[in-house]
């Protein structure tokens, strides 16, 4: 408590969802040696490993996917309203891999469903 009101102090990742993040941002990017694939994609392969989500604990959608993709905390900013500031916690992902993946998303030529055209990573 501060002030007399719950605040968070510290924000610490889970151990668990912290590396499927991870993963997330560099399959749809392309990144790390990985070839680039569609969110659906990710999405069907989350599904045959019975990833399911913390809360409802069902299969992880491609359409959840895309918010998580677009979220700043996971690059250590706080976003509140229109402003942004950083975070008391530490980034799970990098800057460049998180531009990179906004940088596709905002692409009108890439589809978040289909796989990358042929000899394209």
């Amino acid at each position: 408590m501060i002030d007399g009101r719950p605040r968070p102090v510290r924000q610490y990742p889970d151990p668990a969802e912290t590396p499927l993040v991870r993963e997330l941002f560099e399959r749809v990017a392309g990144w790390n040696g990985r070839k680039r694939e569609s969110i659906r994609s990710v999405a069907l392969d989350s599904e045959r490993r019975k990833s399911v989500s913390r809360e409802k604990g069902v299969p992880i959608s491609a359409a959840n996917m895309r918010p998580t993709l677009l979220r700043k905390a996971y690059i250590g900013v706080r976003v509140h309203g229109d402003s942004e500031h950083p975070g008391n916690w530490d980034p799970i992902i990098g800057g460049e891999l998180f531009d990179a993946v906004q940088r596709l998303l905002a692409d009108p030529s890439w589809s978040p469903t289909r796989p990358a055209p042929f000899g394209t990573s």
